[in-house]
């Protein structure tokens, strides 16, 4: 009996090479399952704010006719993402990014909005813009994930005001 108290008095000093690894190899499966879902989560909620973004900016940019005439005469029967090259994030371009700030400037908003990856939205004004019959509703645009414009995870919202038809 005196062996066997001895011998588990001793097999309980420590662990072995073998259990510590194992420990280790489940801890860090677990910390990756985890940390991909808070990464999961945290796109899905920036996506989602980038939906209620859109939904302020129309607030704000309103739904009066001389509204629609403002953003008209702003973007120039044009788009303030047209000055973006699509080959280089947005972040890099000042030229583009100062002709954008100032096209949200002149619809009443302090700063150009931001998105949630830290790029600004942009306003893309549509209506006659490619003939008297071209009647497309005008977009608010963000890049994306990429800053990137014209990429696939570029996302736009139509504004629910038309000017056209004449």
């Amino acid at each position: 009996m005196a062996s066997e108290v001895s011998w588990i008095l001793m097999r309980s000093r420590g662990l072995t090479l073998v259990e510590l690894l194992v420990v280790i190899t489940i801890i860090g499966i677990i910390s990756t399952i985890i940390i991909g879902g808070l990464s999961q989560a945290r796109e899905t909620s920036k996506k989602k704010r980038v939906q209620a973004d859109f939904k302020s900016i129309q607030d704000q940019v309103g739904v009066s006719e001389s509204d629609v005439k403002l953003l008209k005469d702003i973007t120039g029967s044009s788009c303030t993402d047209c000055g973006f090259s699509n080959a280089t994030p947005m972040n890099n371009q000042p030229g583009a990014l100062a002709a954008n700030a100032q096209a949200w400037l002149k619809i009443g908003f302090s700063n150009p909005p931001m998105d949630p990856w830290g790029t600004p939205y942009t306003l893309d004004e549509n209506e006659y813009e490619f003939g008297t019959t071209d009647c497309r509703p005008d977009l608010v645009v963000t890049a994306g994930p990429d800053g990137i414009l014209s990429t696939s995870d570029d996302t736009n919202y139509s504004l629910p005001h038309v000017i056209c038809p004449p």
